[in-house]
Parts: C-alpha cells; structure tokens; sequence
C-alpha cells in the first residue's frame, strides 16, 4: 500500500464546496467506507455495496477529482492488472472561521 500523503490543506471555497458535496452524497460515502481499509476494484466496491457498476464509476470519477479517492493497479498472476481504488485520507477536517470573513477550510491528511 503507498503511503497517505502530508496533510493537503483544501482552501478555496469551489474546492471545499467540491470536497462537502461529494462528502453529503450517501453513495459516495458508502464508497468511502468500503474502501476505508483495503483498496478496491470497482467490481469490488460494486459487489461490496450493492452500487451498480455504472454508479460506482461515475462516483469514483468525483472521489479521483476531489483527491479524496487514488487509483493504482493491482498485479495480478494471471497478467492482468485492474485498477484499484483507496482513501487517500485518514482524517477530514472542516472548520468554518466565525467573524466577519467566515471562511471555510477544508484539510485533508
């Protein structure tokens, strides 16, 4: 398994409202939990949360873009390598700054 990276810090507000709408999607979290201790094919996660495999791509497409989600692939001795999937997290922290410039803050490690 490769390492998690340093902390990625999520800043500007169409990031992080990028990273929270991804995080309110019930599908997507589902995926997210699966994925929370192993890496994954998408025929995994398919078979492991009742997702359609269809779903379970185009979910994975926005967990890829909001880096919340890597891919890489998996060796197999039969020659064939299918990609695979993994958190690329071990904690999300949000915090919303009180004051006159309410700022939100997305990190990610």
């Amino acid at each position: 398994m490769v390492p998690h990276e340093a902390a990625q810090s999520v800043s500007p507000l169409e990031t992080s409202g990028e990273v929270l709408t991804v995080l309110a999607d019930a599908t997507c979290r589902a995926m997210l939990e699966a994925m929370a201790d192993e890496a994954l094919t998408a025929a995994e996660l398919a078979e492991t949360t009742g997702i359609p495999l269809s779903t379970v791509y185009r979910k994975l497409d926005q967990l890829i873009d909001t880096r919340l989600v890597v891919s890489t692939y998996r060796l197999g001795v039969d020659g064939k390598h299918p990609r695979q999937y993994r958190c690329n997290f071990d904690q999300i922290l949000i915090q919303m700054a009180a004051g006159s410039e309410r700022a939100l803050h997305v990190s990610i490690r």
